[in-house]
């Protein structure tokens, strides 16, 4: 084990993962305003929006965030400065031709994505004008690509922070005055400021290079597009499944049982994007620079994989035990029935965690035609899950769903990946899954043998603590030859140090 590499991925993920808490506790307000105003139904509009513009943006983006990344970690690694800045004009002037053409496609099709949405023509006019976004996301990705690639992981978590404090402000004015017709501006305002606080640190990190010529920028767009399309077609199948889910329950059940997924949904995505948002951040450009080290590149997925699930398991916990309590604070009581499907986004989470350091070394090795055929694979069976769960068990069944594709998921990626790169989890991953499976077998059996609510709490207040008691231990037994940690751990009050490391130190 590296406690360098350890140190690294901790800090990343503090990093970028703090960002994303503090994000969201800044969102929280937003939440709770967004309720208020527009209710389930404004709150399910909103989700099904925001599910186009995924789509959209996937489709124009070719992949380029992903492939660009990638291209500039390894330029950095050969310290070529002329390479570096021919791949980012290249990548701005491939980003914004993209988010063009992307824009004028939506705003043509919106009729038909109005229908394929909502079952009528009716949100026809609001789709074609948020293809405006298409345009202010794609200067984002030629910004964020440069950012990313270089690891200004600081740099990308301040952006973070602050643009969610400005588009807060925004959305909340504009929901207050305008209600369900601020929707279409909030999410442009949002796009706007994202590429406004990105493009000063942006600015600094580019590279003008002796040779601009478009001949250049287009040999460079080739191979980016090369890797690019495959990602995008995994991509637009990834974000299809959400897509499909939510306009199959706006069809089926209306937008308040929309409002009610998408509920449940934005509390579990809060998991997803301290630990997952990290790994896109620093991990990805660290196992770019490491693809054709087989050794490395094992030993830095089994890192980032024990890292995450002591990142994720305590909260994890907390919120599937207290999800009821968790709705009613963060929404209202309309909201109420999310808390039975929170649980499960939950365990769907804590598989994306595990799974997508596997999923990467795909993309890292530049595999793009076997990222396709997993991708294939994988939605295929999430969609047959969607239908037969919904059709079981209703809106239930479309988190069912969730849960049980990413739960199965991980052997099946973890089987193909030992087979075809020789990949294999460490003792260390496979202890910590084992204790994970322990920890959410004994919620399980409390909730199912315990009548009393107060002692429910109770008991699940104390299994939570001791699953932090464990995770700070493991973290500490990683960490403990790093200087800064240490420090930090040496300033603690002393009984705290005991109960956190004491038989730790004894040994």
């Amino acid at each position: 084990m590296s406690n360098n590499s350890y140190g690294t991925i901790l800090k990343s993920s503090s990093l970028i993962g703090g960002s994303k808490v503090i994000n969201y506790g800044i969102g929280l307000l937003r939440t709770k305003v967004v309720a208020v105003l527009l209710g389930p139904a404004g709150v399910g509009l909103v989700g099904v929006y925001a599910a186009i513009l995924s789509l959209a943006e996937t489709i124009s983006g070719l992949g380029l965030r992903t492939s660009g990344v990638r291209e500039i970690a390894n330029a950095r690694s050969q310290a070529d400065d002329e390479l570096l800045g021919q791949l980012q004009l290249a990548i701005r002037r491939l980003a914004i031709l993209l988010g063009v053409l992307g824009a004028i496609f939506l705003a043509l099709a919106a009729p038909y994505v109005s229908r394929l949405s909502f079952g009528d023509q009716g949100a026809g006019l609001a789709i074609a004008v948020l293809a405006l976004v298409l345009i202010l996301k794609a200067v984002n990705v030629s910004q964020s690509v440069s950012i990313q690639g270089f690891r200004r992981i600081g740099s990308l978590a301040r952006i973070s922070v602050v643009s969610s404090l400005i588009t807060t402000a925004v959305v909340i004015g504009l929901y207050a005055v305008l209600g369900e017709a601020g929707i279409i501006p909030a999410l442009i305002a949002m796009a706007l400021v994202s590429v406004l606080v990105s493009w000063r640190v942006a600015k600094k990190l580019q590279i003008r290079p002796d040779d601009a010529a478009w001949a250049t920028s287009y040999r460079h767009a080739k191979r980016l597009m090369g890797m690019g399309v495959a990602i995008a077609y995994g991509s637009l199948l990834f974000h299809l499944t959400p897509f499909i889910a939510r306009s199959l329950i706006v069809r089926e059940m209306g937008l308040d049982a929309n409002g009610i997924y998408m509920a449940a949904w934005a509390i579990s995505g809060l998991f997803a994007q301290f630990i997952l948002s990290a790994m896109a951040a620093d991990y990805f450009p660290r196992l770019s620079e490491v693809s054709d080290q087989s050794e490395t590149m094992n030993r830095c997925v089994n890192e980032q994989t024990e890292i995450g699930i002591l990142a994720a398991l305590p909260g994890i916990l907390a919120v599937t035990a207290f999800a009821p309590l968790v709705i009613q604070v963060l929404y209202t009581s309309k909201f109420a029935p999310a808390a039975d499907l929170l649980p499960w986004f939950l365990l769907g989470v804590f598989g994306r965690v595990v799974n997508w350091p596997m999923g990467m070394v795909v993309l890292a090795k530049g595999d793009t035609k076997t990222f396709a055929l997993i991708q294939t694979f994988s939605v295929s069976v999430n969609l047959c899950l969607i239908y037969m769960c919904f059709s079981l068990w209703g809106l239930l069944g479309a988190a069912i769903a969730f849960g049980l594709h990413n739960t199965l998921y991980c052997p099946a990626i973890y089987a193909f990946l030992k087979r075809r790169y020789g990949l294999r989890w460490s003792a260390e991953v496979k202890y910590l899954l084992l204790v994970f499976l322990l920890f959410l077998a004994a919620l399980s059996c409390l909730r199912i043998i315990t009548d009393s609510e107060l002692i429910y709490y109770g008991l699940s207040s104390f299994l939570i603590g001791v699953s932090c008691l464990f995770c700070s231990r493991q973290l500490y037994r990683r960490m403990s030859d790093h200087p800064k940690f240490s420090k930090v751990i040496m300033r603690l009050p002393a009984l705290l140090r005991r109960i956190l490391i004491g038989s730790l130190e004894s040994k």
